[in-house]
């Protein structure tokens, strides 16, 4: 990958233009990230941008990478609405638990940097986490915390996917 060799000489321009160009190579994007950042070029980073998110050839590309780069170039706000895209997805998929650890990473990042936490995080991210130890707190024999996150889920239940929710033997002890 020569592309990883430009960077290293610091040709941000032209590694650039070879990592966007080797869509086959899984170590391709995240050191494209790592070049836009390292390079602090305004243009490179809209080029990069612009490629992530398909306006230069039509294609979206992994959110995740976006993602990435926002962290990266500490753009928290802008990373904070791509990650309740991103457990958005991951909840349609059935990944509770990967969509609420995501949401409370940001979380995180966001009051270590003093920023204002989105109220619509906040809301999933309590629902996710309600929905998730609901299990545990059964097993517990603590019926009446469990019921109060299961009440907390209910209004909101059209947000699970009908293949991940309890079933009656999930209660048993």
């Amino acid at each position: 990958m020569a592309g990883k060799f430009y960077h290293l000489n610091g040709e941000y321009k032209t590694a650039m233009e070879m990592l966007l160009s080797a869509k086959d190579d899984d170590k391709a994007m995240p050191l494209a990230i790592q070049c836009a950042v390292e390079s602090k070029d305004n243009e490179l980073i809209k080029q990069l941008t612009d490629y992530l998110l398909g306006e230069s050839d039509g294609i979206p590309k992994d959110p995740n990478f976006i993602f990435r780069l926002y962290v990266e170039m500490h753009m928290y706000s802008e990373a904070a609405k791509t990650a309740i895209i991103l457990s958005q997805e991951e909840q349609k998929r059935g990944n509770y638990k990967l969509a609420r650890d995501l949401l409370f990473q940001m979380h995180r990042q966001l009051i270590i940097h003093n920023l204002r936490v989105p109220s619509n995080m906040i809301d999933a991210l309590v629902l996710l986490h309600s929905y998730l130890i609901v299990k545990p707190l059964v097993k517990r024999n603590e019926q009446k915390n469990a019921a109060r996150m299961l009440i907390r889920v209910a209004d909101q239940i059209s947000s699970f996917s009908t293949r991940k929710l309890f079933h009656p033997h999930d209660f048993y002890i």
